[in-house]
């Protein structure tokens, strides 16, 4: 197939002429359980939970089955220092691992230099063999969305990037609500206070930490986030029994909170992850029954003054441009997809076709807007 790699094992002098090493394809189960050690080690560093080996070993298994192969690409230089870009092979295309679950992708490596190295050897045997690569979520806080760019012009692929959207975050302020809420403008910390002394008063909200894995926190999670969406994340196949395995996980840093009622009624739920004094907000819902209570906001309020408690001070409302979440705000960073493929003319004439048709949405939106003819699909309520 045109992307096994493991037959040629390219070199310095085979394929990357003024790198100084090599790249080795794993792709049976036993050579990936291998890699574990090297792969923990790797990820230590990095405050994703995206690249951890049990978030992909746990893909792998519930998810990996729609996949052709699931092979790990690993360049290793001469000084010793290694880059790891888990992949699979899906309708003729390499694409990052992970897709479709995790809200960014990337690679794990020593350094900057051995992701370099992997990135240009990756561009040049897909330009030699002409297949494509596929990055559906590279994050811009990551280290593999400016070398693959930089390899794709050196071996003169078309690179075709788009963004797929913001991801807000904000630094903590403080371990009690009132130092959450300080760097809010006036009228949105108004708003919070006013909505959680009447939902103390009317229905008794606290806030709690929940002890995973739970079950039946898990399946009253499921019913209210299927209660706001058409499509619920709950209803993948296989996300049941990957949810459960990482919950089980130390490595991943699965963490959960309920807002309930003082007669144990789940009024909202948040699901994320704590790693590297960072905390990314990844699943949440809340019971449309309680909504003059705003729980969401509550509860991510709380949540954030129980996370200062236990010193992560970062807190990641990851991909997505909700309205609510910039309320809260002050900074973001972009996650984009990335397609490299060889230049061919119809590539080029495609390509460049799409890039057009990009920049003319916004501005027809906007009129089409401003004429009341068009309306978006979820209506978000002032926070206050």
């Amino acid at each position: 197939m045109i992307w096994n790699l493991a037959g040629e094992r390219p070199t310095l002098e085979e394929s990357a002429p003024r790198l100084r090493g090599r790249s080795r394809t794993f792709r049976e189960p036993a050579q990936l359980e291998a890699l574990a050690p090297l792969w923990r080690r790797l990820a230590e560093a990095d405050d994703s939970p995206f690249v951890t080996w049990d978030w992909h070993r746990a893909w792998r298994r519930h998810f990996g089955w729609s996949c052709e192969e699931t092979p790990v690409f690993v360049w290793e230089g001469v000084a010793g220092d290694r880059c790891l870009v888990p992949m699979v092979s899906l309708d003729g295309v390499l694409e990052m691992a992970g897709f479709g679950i995790c809200d960014f992708q990337d690679a794990l490596a020593d350094s900057t230099e051995a992701v370099c190295a992997a990135a240009r050897v990756l561009c040049r045997l897909a330009r030699r063999r002409d297949f494509a690569l596929r990055f559906s979520q590279l994050s811009e806080r990551g280290r593999f969305l400016g070398p693959l760019l930089g390899a794709a012009a050196e071996a003169g692929m078309l690179a075709d990037s788009t963004v797929v959207g913001p991801c807000p975050w904000l630094h903590i302020g403080g371990a009690d609500v009132e130092g959450v809420i300080a760097g809010f403008g006036k009228s949105t910390r108004k708003g919070i206070r006013r909505r959680l002394r009447k939902m103390e008063e009317g229905v008794g909200g606290r806030m709690r930490p929940v002890a995973l894995p739970d079950r039946t926190f898990f399946d009253a999670a499921a019913a209210l986030h299927r209660a706001r969406h058409t499509r619920s994340i709950f209803d993948e196949e296989g996300f049941d029994g990957f949810l459960e395995e990482i919950s089980r996980s130390r490595e991943v840093g699965l963490v959960a909170f309920a807002l309930e009622t003082k007669l144990g009624q789940l009024m909202a739920f948040e699901i994320g992850f704590e790693r590297g004094g960072r905390y990314l907000s990844w699943i949440g819902g809340f019971d449309p029954a309680c909504s003059e209570y705003r729980p969401g906001i509550s509860l991510q309020t709380l949540a954030m003054a129980e996370l200062a408690r236990r010193g992560t001070r970062i807190y990641d409302f990851l991909c997505g441009g909700e309205e609510y979440k910039f309320h809260f705000a002050t900074d973001e960073y972009l996650v984009r997809s990335l397609t490299v493929q060889r230049a061919t003319p119809w590539r080029v004439a495609v390509t460049g076709a799409s890039r057009l048709e990009r920049l003319a949405r916004p501005p027809i939106k906007k009129l089409l807007r401003n004429a009341g003819l068009y309306r978006t699909k979820y209506r978000i309520d002032p926070l206050v």
